[in-house]
Order: structure tokens, then C-alpha cells, then sequence
């Protein structure tokens, strides 16, 4: 939900940083940082993450969001739940340790 302690104003200053120096962040964290998706880490990214932070719930693109890799699979046959079938995960906006879990329940 926008305004929730997970992405926070460390992600905003992540993002801002990566945006003027432009050698910050890499990988899954870069990927997390272009939450507008348009391949460029940029002024519209950080403006994003930081409404998403002020619990605004317009012109946040992506933030908040999950993006698994693959995106889905497609399984023939199943009769039995299928254990160890791992999924990347990035959640946009979310650069700056610690991440956002999801807490299994019971």
C-alpha cells in the first residue's frame, strides 16, 4: 500500500542518487529503481517512489509492485502441489536494504 514502512524515504534518496550519478545501483536494485519502466532511471522514477512514500496512490507507476521472473510457468499434468519451483523477484521502488518480504503464514 502506498505509505508503507517497506519503501521508505532511503529508497527515495537511492533512487535520486542513481538518477545523478548514474553508477549507484545494478542489477535486481537498478531494475527496482526504473519503476516506470521506460529502461532509464530518471526524474519521473524518483518523483514516483517518493508520492508512493507520501502515501499518495496517483503518478506512482509501478512502485509497490511485484515482477517475477519467469513471469509464470506452465506445469502439464499436476496432481500434487509442485515444491522448489523458484521465482526472481523485484518489487519496485524498493532499492535500499533491508527489502520488503512477504511473511509466509501459517
Amino acid at each position: 500500500m502506498p505509505g508503507s514502512a517497506n519503501i521508505n524515504t532511503v529508497d527515495v534518496i537511492a533512487v535520486q542518487k542513481q538518477f545523478l550519478t548514474g553508477t549507484f545501483l545494478t542489477g535486481c536494485k537498478l531494475a527496482a529503481a526504473d519503476v516506470n519502466g521506460d529502461t532509464v532511471v530518471n526524474t519521473q522514477d524518483v518523483i514516483a517512489v517518493q508520492r508512493f512514500f507520501n502515501g499518495f496512490t496517483n503518478a506512482i507507476a509501478n512502485v509497490g509492485k511485484y515482477k517475477f521472473t519467469p513471469a509464470s510457468r506452465t506445469y502439464m499434468g499436476v496432481f500434487t502441489n509442485q515444491t522448489g519451483q523458484n521465482y526472481d523477484t523485484i518489487v519496485f521502488g524498493d532499492v535500499a536494504m533491508p527489502f520488503s518480504e512477504i511473511v509466509d503464514s501459517p
